[in-house]
C-alpha cells in the first residue's frame, strides 16, 4: 500500500527531522509500516528528550511508544506487529500487547528481520568495545544466539543488514578504519565475502537469491562505482553490467564527485540511492547530493543537491525506502532541516514543511 502524505503527516515527518538534528551523532530514521498505514518516527518530548512515536500515515494520530525514550531508529517486522527500536539500547515493542522489552545494551542502528517476523537480528557494542551480532526471538522472547564480529566498525542505517532467506543467517558491511567489506554471519561463523575494503552499501536481489553490493571506483573521474552480486546457493560472485560514467555525476574526466558516501538499495533490488559530495574544486566548497539510479545504470536522476558546505556547517543527506519500494524519503540536516519525498524513479518531489511541534 502506498503511503498517502497529507499535510498532517508532513508535520509529523518534519517533527522527526527536528528530532534528528537534536539527536546529534545518533542515527535517525522514519520507518513506514509494511501496510503503509503507520510510521515510526523519533519525536522531541517535553524537556528535549528523544522518544519514538507511532503516527498514522494520514497524520490524524500520534502516540508515544511505551518504553521508547531515547530511541531514534526503528525497523518494523514484515507482518507489522513488532517494532525494533535503537537508542542507548536495542528494544523490541509489541504493538499487539503494548509491551517493550530490551534486546541488547549498546545497540547500533542496524537491524534485519526474518521473513516470518519471529526473529530479529541486530548489532551491539559490548563493554570491552567489541561488536556482536545478536539474534532475538520476537514471539517467545529471549536471545537465541550471539556472535562476535572480527571488525571494529559496521555500516549502519536502514537496509544495511539483510536476513538471508530460508536461513537464520545475516549479511552486513563492516571493517576496520576506513575499510568496509561484505560479511556474513552463518552457522556460528563470520565469513568475509569481499576483501576490497571499498563497499558503499549492501542489499538483496528482488528474488532473494543474491546479495548485491556497490563498490567505490578507484578513480571517480573514470569509474564511478561498480556493482556485484553473490549467489547464495552457488557461492559465486560476479560483476554486474554497469556504466563507468553516469552523466549527472562524472560525464567526463574533468567532472566528478569529490567523494561517494553511501548506497541504499531499494527492497525490491531494482534501484538504489547514491549520496555523494559534489564539486569542491578551486574555491568552491563541496556540496552533498543524492541521486536515484536504476540497477542497470541506464536511468539516473538527481533528487537534491544541497548548498555548498562551509567550515561552520555540516549538512548530511539521509535516504530510506518505503517497504514496497515505491517511495524515497530524503532528509537534509541543517537549521532548519528539510524533508523531501519522491517516487521511486525520482519524480513527484514534495517538500515537507518543518514544524517544531504538531
Amino acid at each position: 500500500m502506498l503511503p498517502t502524505i497529507t499535510r498532517r503527516a508532513a508535520a509529523l515527518l518534519a517533527g522527526a527531522a527536528i528530532a534528528a538534528v537534536a539527536g546529534g551523532a545518533r542515527a535517525q530514521s522514519v520507518a513506514w509500516s509494511p501496510d503503509g498505514r503507520q510510521a515510526a518516527l523519533p519525536r522531541l518530548a517535553p524537556g528535549g528528550q528523544m522518544h519514538m512515536a507511532i503516527a498514522s500515515a494520514d497524520g490524524t494520530s500520534v502516540r508515544p511508544v511505551p518504553g521508547g525514550e531515547g530511541a531514534t531508529f526503528a525497523s518494523w517486522s514484515p507482518d507489522g506487529r513488532f517494532l525494533a527500536l535503537v537508542g542507548e539500547a536495542a528494544l523490541l515493542h509489541d504493538t499487539r500487547t503494548g509491551r517493550t522489552t530490551r534486546m541488547a545494551a549498546g545497540g547500533l542502528p542496524l537491524v534485519a528481520w526474518r521473513a516470518d517476523s519471529h526473529r530479529v537480528a541486530g548489532v551491539c557494542r559490548l563493554d570491552d568495545g567489541a561488536l556482536q551480532v545478536y539474534w532475538h526471538n520476537a514471539t517467545e522472547g529471549g536471545r537465541t544466539f550471539s556472535l562476535r564480529l572480527p571488525v571494529s566498525q559496521v555500516l549502519t542505517g536502514p537496509g544495511q543488514m539483510v536476513w538471508l532467506p530460508a536461513t537464520d543467517d545475516v549479511a552486513l558491511v563492516g571493517g576496520d578504519d576506513s575499510r568496509r567489506d561484505v560479511l556474513t554471519a552463518e552457522a556460528g561463523e563470520v565469513q568475509r565475502i569481499t576483501r576490497t575494503g571499498d563497499v558503499l552499501g549492501l542489499g538483496l536481489s528482488g528474488d532473494g537469491r543474491r546479495l548485491v553490493w556497490a563498490r567505490r571506483g578507484p578513480n571517480l573521474r573514470y569509474i564511478l562505482l561498480s556493482l556485484y552480486d553473490y549467489d547464495l546457493k552457488s557461492r559465486g560472485s560476479r560483476r554486474l553490467p554497469f556504466p563507468d560514467r553516469l552523466a549527472p555525476l562524472n560525464p567526463n574526466p574533468r567532472t566528478a564527485p569529490a567523494s561517494l558516501h553511501r548506497v541504499v538499495f531499494s527492497p525490491d533490488g531494482s534501484r538504489f540511492v547514491l549520496t555523494a559530495m559534489m564539486g569542491g574544486r578551486g574555491a568552491a566548497a563541496p556540496a552533498p547530493a543524492a541521486f536515484v539510479v536504476a540497477l542497470s545504470g541506464l536511468h539516473v536522476r538527481l533528487l537534491h543537491q544541497s548548498a555548498s558546505v562551509s567550515d561552520t556547517e555540516s549538512r548530511v543527506l539521509t535516504a530510506s525506502w518505503t517497504p514496497d519500494s515505491r517511495r524515497i524519503l530524503l532528509w537534509e540536516s541543517g537549521t532548519p532541516p528539510v524533508v523531501r519525498v519522491y517516487n521511486a524513479d525520482g519524480t513527484g518531489a514534495s517538500r515537507l514543511p518543518v514544524q517544531p511541534s504538531l
